[in-house]
């Protein structure tokens, strides 16, 4: 290729380096204040002997992992990672959805004979499996709940009005905080002050369960030879979406540290990634999962030359960019793991393709002006956030803390 090509986009590399900078990273303060309280919750929830005994750790998903976060500083991923007693024996099967799986636990009628495992893993099987023995997302998202509620109940109460609303004090001060059931999370909802300042925190806590690469069905996950990046992999228990029918034996896959050790150390790809997901975020389009645009990007990584992530910032952008936009004028974005799924499957085709043609548009904005101003201005649209903000809505809390001054 000629080196014109590579420099076409010359007049982009400033203006996206300084974009580029502004994105949100979890420094180890912040992590340390929020685990503060984490910890505290945890403590109380590992009161419950089966949830003692299934916790293994606590991991940090999603865009904060990979240093791919761009909007919403105040809000991130926390998985609590659980691990199946050996002894049950749990064998794990491709379902009829591409990118789910069920999990059966064929050896669980002798598990429960034998006295000493079933004693430290009390009603296992009623509380986490169906009828046929297989894992059941209704029930594990059930006795999460309860799990939760028991240890919220050890503390005190802001008020009458708002019981459901705790109080944990720490050397640094009273935060307050309520859980709230979303999908297959239960979002932590945290009110703190720092420094004379509000904090407010949703921290998504998200139950998973870890296994090892080797029981990772045949096919076709087997045939991506990624997995074997990392030892482990999770499943989540998030239901297909729009399904005919509810399927609460089906989990899906989540390939978290494959995934970042098959994206680290590329050069211009984080930040270009980031850079499109500012535009999805400013444009409005809001249908496009974060993870959608990052599949995009794992696919083009076995494509691509890997010095292609070397060249310039405005370059690799420019170049994703349109390859982004032709995912969605195809309607198609294989998953990286499974390419007979398509994430796309569940987004009307109207809308991937006026999507799609949006892009066009600010591609050929972005190739044609100069205007440093004009081009800023295509990452840095503000889209209204419709949500209200749930603190202010609590009536009882003391007057500081229903400020509107928020950091992260």
């Amino acid at each position: 290729m000629a080196t014109s090509e590579y420099r076409q986009y010359d007049h982009l590399e400033h203006i996206l380096q300084r974009i580029n900078g502004d994105y949100v990273r979890l420094n180890e303060d912040e992590k340390r204040r929020n685990n503060m309280v984490l910890k505290v919750i945890l403590y109380h929830m590992n009161k419950d002997q089966l949830f003692n005994s299934l916790i293994r750790k606590e991991f940090y998903g999603g865009s904060y992992y990979d240093d791919l976060k761009v909007s919403k500083p105040n809000e991130y991923d926390l998985d609590l990672l659980l691990h199946l007693p050996p002894y049950t024996c749990p064998v794990i099967s491709a379902s009829e959805m591409p990118g789910y799986v069920k999990i059966e636990l064929e050896n669980i009628r002798n598990f429960e004979r034998k006295k000493d495992e079933s004693d430290r893993y009390p009603n296992l099987a009623l509380k986490l499996l169906d009828g046929d023995n297989y894992l059941s997302t209704t029930k594990i998202l059930a006795w999460m709940e309860s799990v939760l509620t028991k240890a919220l109940n050890d503390f005190n109460i802001l008020s009458k009005k708002y019981h459901y609303v705790k109080k944990l004090g720490t050397t640094e001060g009273v935060y307050y905080f309520t859980v709230r059931k979303q999908g297959p999370a239960f979002t932590l909802k945290i009110n703190g002050l720092y420094d004379q300042e509000v904090i407010k925190i949703d921290v998504d806590l998200v139950p998973c369960f870890v296994f090892t690469v080797d029981k990772l069905p045949e096919d076709p996950y087997r045939n991506n030879q990624y997995y074997m990046l990392k030892n482990e992999f999770f499943i989540v228990p998030k239901k297909p979406k729009n399904a005919e029918k509810d399927h609460p034996k089906y989990w899906r896959l989540s390939f978290q540290e494959q995934e970042s050790a098959i994206i680290r150390d590329k050069a211009r790809l984080k930040p270009a990634l980031r850079l499109i997901k500012k535009l999805r975020d400013s444009s409005g389009h809001d249908s496009i999962a974060s993870y959608y645009i990052k599949t995009v990007f794992l696919m083009e990584l076995i494509n691509e030359d890997p010095c292609f992530w070397n060249r310039s910032l405005s370059y690799v952008f420019m170049t994703m960019l349109k390859k982004y936009q032709k995912y969605l004028e195809d309607g198609d974005i294989p998953y990286f793991w499974n390419r007979e799924n398509n994430l796309l499957c569940y987004l009307h085709f109207d809308t991937s393709v006026n999507i799609s043609n949006s892009l066009k548009s600010i591609i050929k904005k972005l190739g044609t002006s100069r205007d440093p101003q004009q081009i800023s201005g295509l990452f840095e649209r503000v889209i209204p956030d419709s949500k209200p903000d749930y603190w202010s809505q609590v009536e009882d809390l003391p007057p500081e803390r229903s400020s509107s001054c928020v950091i992260s």
